[in-house]
C-alpha cells in the first residue's frame, strides 16, 4: 500500500450489494459502506468506489470495470470486492434477445405480455421454457478472467457467492435454487485457483443461520450485509495488525 495516497477500494456488484429502500436497507446498512468506515478509522483518507448496478450481468459489470480501469493507473486498487451472479443464473421464460425486443413493444401490449409471463412463470419454467442471461460455461470464462485481472490490479480481492433467495421466490421461479447452487460452485472453483482471492460464503452462512436469507425475493437482508461486513473485516483486521508490526 502506498501511504502517500488514499486507501482505494472498489465494489463490483449487482443489486444484492446495493441499498434497498423497499426493504428498509439504507446506504448505512450496506456492507460496503460499513467496511469503508472501518477502513477510514484505520487508514485515514479512504476512497470506496462502487461499480454496482441493479439488474447487471457479469458481462455488463466487467465491461464497466475494464473501461474504468485505465483511468486509475496500474495496481492502484488496494481492495476489490466482487458480488455478482444472481442476474446471470436466474431462470427466465424468455431469452435475453426476446426480452430486449419486448422493451420496444407498445406499453399497453407489453404490460399484458409481462403480466401473462409473471402469472405463469413457474409453469413455463417447469415445462422447459427456461433461459439464463449467461450460461454456466460463459460465466466461468468471464469470471475467471475478471478475478485474474483483479488479482494483478489489486492488493486484495474478496468475492461473495450468491445469497439464497426466499422460499416463495424459489416456488415462483422454478429451478432458481439449483441454479444458484451450480453457479456458486463455479465461483468457488474459479476463486480457489487464483492466489490471494478470498471467498465469503454468504450462501451457506445464511442457510445455516436462523436468519432469513433474503429481505424480499432475491435481495439480501440486513443480516446478509452484516455477515459480509464482519467476514471481510475479520480478514482485514489481521492484515492491519501485521502492517502495524512492520
Amino acid at each position: 500500500m502506498d501511504k502517500t495516497k488514499p486507501f482505494f477500494a472498489i465494489l463490483l456488484g449487482d443489486s444484492l450489494s446495493l441499498p434497498r429502500h423497499k426493504s428498509s436497507i439504507s446506504i448505512e446498512d450496506t456492507y460496503f459502506y460499513r467496511i469503508g468506515k472501518w477502513w477510514q478509522e484505520r487508514y485515514g483518507q479512504t476512497v470506496f468506489w462502487p461499480l454496482s448496478k441493479g439488474g447487471a450481468t457479469i458481462s455488463h459489470l466487467t465491461s464497466n470495470f475494464y473501461s474504468f480501469l485505465p483511468y486509475l493507473g496500474p495496481k492502484r486498487i488496494d481492495v476489490a470486492i466482487v458480488q455478482l451472479g444472481v442476474v446471470d443464473c436466474a431462470p427466465r421464460p424468455l431469452p435475453y434477445r426476446v426480452r430486449t425486443w419486448l422493451t420496444r413493444v407498445p406499453k399497453n401490449i407489453r404490460s399484458r405480455i409481462v403480466r401473462l409471463l409473471h402469472r405463469n412463470r413457474r409453469k413455463l419454467l417447469k415445462a422447459g421454457m427456461s433461459f439464463r442471461f449467461t450460461n454456466p460455461k460463459k460465466f466461468r470464462i468471464i469470471y475467471s478472467d475478471l478475478l485474474k485481472r483483479l488479482s494483478v490490479e489489486s492488493s486484495r480481492v474478496y468475492v461473495t457467492n450468491i445469497a439464497p433467495a426466499t422460499e416463495i421466490t424459489y416456488q415462483h421461479s422454478y429451478g432458481l435454487k439449483e441454479s444458484i447452487v451450480n453457479y456458486n460452485k463455479i465461483i468457488d472453483e474459479v476463486a480457489s485457483t487464483i492466489l490471494g482471492v478470498k471467498v465469503i460464503d454468504i450462501y451457506n452462512e445464511l442457510q445455516e443461520s436462523s436468519k432469513v436469507g433474503a429481505a424480499e425475493d432475491i435481495h439480501m437482508s440486513k443480516e446478509g450485509h452484516d455477515i459480509i461486513f464482519h467476514k471481510v473485516c475479520e480478514y482485514e483486521e489481521q492484515i492491519w495488525q501485521e502492517q502495524q508490526i512492520k
